[in-house]
């Protein structure tokens, strides 16, 4: 049993938790947040008022990393690293969605948010 709980957790854990990772893809209509394996969301670019590149705190402003809500800062979606892009969303909530390459996001972001106000589609 010790043998077990000690291949599983020394080896088994480790690689499910090395496996998972976050990727945010950015079209025309939505951003998409995937948290692989676990879960992918969908954010309607027209639901978003307001988007910035920020550095935050994780463990004071959210607790940590990986999918996280906290009741002053709403949700989190982050893998590691401090920065990330945070989105007001047009009923005031915010949602973060951490990057390496946060200023190159919320530049994509921007965009697609510039270009659906305007009615063009890419």
């Amino acid at each position: 049993m010790i043998w077990m709980m000690t291949v599983i957790f020394g080896i088994g854990m480790p690689l499910v938790l090395y496996s998972v990772n976050l990727r945010t893809s950015v079209t025309s209509e939505s951003i998409r947040v995937t948290y692989a394996p676990a879960f992918s969301r969908t954010i309607h670019i027209s639901g978003i008022r307001n988007c910035e590149a920020v550095e935050y705190r994780p463990f004071r402003d959210y607790g940590g990393w990986g999918t996280r809500w906290s009741a002053r800062n709403g949700w989190v979606y982050s893998a590691a690293g401090n920065q990330g892009v945070r989105l007001t969303l047009n009923n005031g909530k915010q949602i973060l969605i951490g990057s390496h390459d946060h200023e190159q996001l919320a530049y994509a972001i921007q965009s697609a948010m510039r270009n659906s106000r305007s009615g063009l589609k890419r």
